[in-house]
């Protein structure tokens, strides 16, 4: 994943900051990789800390394996004030969870949980299964035009209706 972190650019129409480093936005990335424990002999424990990335429903927990900063603007002064993040996950459990809270409304892109329809289901079977009798208002706020006849594999957001 690639991050940007820019300094020179104004912030909510106020000015930029000409003091400003780059890389004290940066030094919060970099913190993922220092080792925790560092006074142990123990070299199990001596590992970076883990970390829970978030992206609307989409979370992830795992450590950082790799972080790589380049800086590509500087002040004519010589201070940072641009740089690109580039930063590698890993994961050992290969189970993906969906974040709770993820701030917004309920039905804001990206923090619903979509319901797969599976081979052969109609909406009123998917419907009846989580207790909506409203099927016909589902079928309408999803734009499904035929409810009986529904893809396998289509994402269907069951908390909504018109």
């Amino acid at each position: 994943m690639e991050l940007w972190f820019d300094v020179s650019l104004p912030v909510s129409g106020n000015t930029p900051d000409p003091a400003g480093d780059v890389r004290n936005l940066t030094k919060d990335i970099v913190y993922f990789m220092s080792l925790q424990n560092t006074n142990s002999s123990d070299q199990q424990t001596r590992t970076p800390p883990k970390m829970k990335f978030q992206w609307g429903s989409f979370a992830f927990s795992g450590v950082m394996d790799s972080v790589d900063e380049t800086i590509d603007l500087f002040s004519p002064d010589g201070i940072p004030l641009r740089a690109n993040v580039s930063i590698s996950l890993s994961k050992h459990d290969l189970t993906f969870e969906f974040a709770q809270g993820a701030g917004g409304s309920p039905n804001s892109t990206g923090t619903t949980p979509l319901a797969t329809a599976p081979a052969g289901a109609s909406l009123q079977q998917m419907a009846a299964s989580v207790g909506i009798s409203n099927w016909q208002g589902v079928a309408q706020a999803n734009g499904i035009t035929n409810p009986r006849m529904l893809q396998t594999g289509t994402m269907i957001n069951l908390s909504i209706s018109v």
